[in-house]
């Protein structure tokens, strides 16, 4: 008997009830003409909370090391009540890490109602090798479109893809190409 595994990267996770508690909004915009720096730090955070409820969601990072130390501590809004510090924090450990990468490019989306501005997060798992700032591996992406959270394909998951695709178009066209001289005109 043989056993479908589903695509990691065909799933979506959305959940209404979290967005629902960070705000019901990911959006830099959110009515406002002009952006409080405080406001991308408080939707910053959102963005990763809400993350922390999708699948991928990785609990043996030092983002919960981090969250765990301060939370409850005198400390807790000076370093989990901004992104910035947060990850300043972060820089601290070696290890697997989240890291919040895109401040919220607003692009224009098709819906129903019309084109909508929605706001595009991208998150990256890496690997922290050393506290210098840059000293990462990247491990994953996911990224945030209105709320839904897509895992991004890896550069050999697209690799194969169109690897199969090009050689499911060569089989066909050799196949079409012997059928064509065994058949005379």
């Amino acid at each position: 008997m043989t056993s479908i595994v589903e695509d990691p990267h065909d799933i979506v996770y959305y959940n209404p009830q979290d967005f629902a508690n960070v705000g019901g909004y990911l959006h830099i915009n959110n009515g406002k003409l002009d952006l409080l720096v405080s406001d991308l730090e408080l939707i910053r955070r959102k963005v990763f909370y809400y993350f922390r409820g999708s699948p991928w969601f990785d609990g043996n990072t030092d983002d919960l090391t981090v969250i765990n130390q301060y939370q409850g501590s005198k400390w807790d809004d000076q370093i989990l009540g901004h992104r910035d510090r947060f990850e300043e924090e972060l820089r601290q450990y070696t290890g697997k890490q989240y890291h919040v990468l895109v401040r919220g490019d607003t692009i224009l989306v098709d819906t129903p109602a019309g084109p909508q501005p929605s706001t595009i997060w991208v998150i990256r798992k890496h690997l922290r090798n050393s506290p210098e700032k840059d000293d990462v591996t990247p491990l994953e992406y996911f990224y945030i479109i209105n709320g839904a959270i897509y895992r991004a394909p890896s550069v050999a998951s697209v690799m194969k893809n169109r690897l199969v695709g090009a050689y499911s178009v060569a089989i066909m066209s050799l196949a079409n190409l012997y059928s064509s001289i065994q058949s005379p005109p």
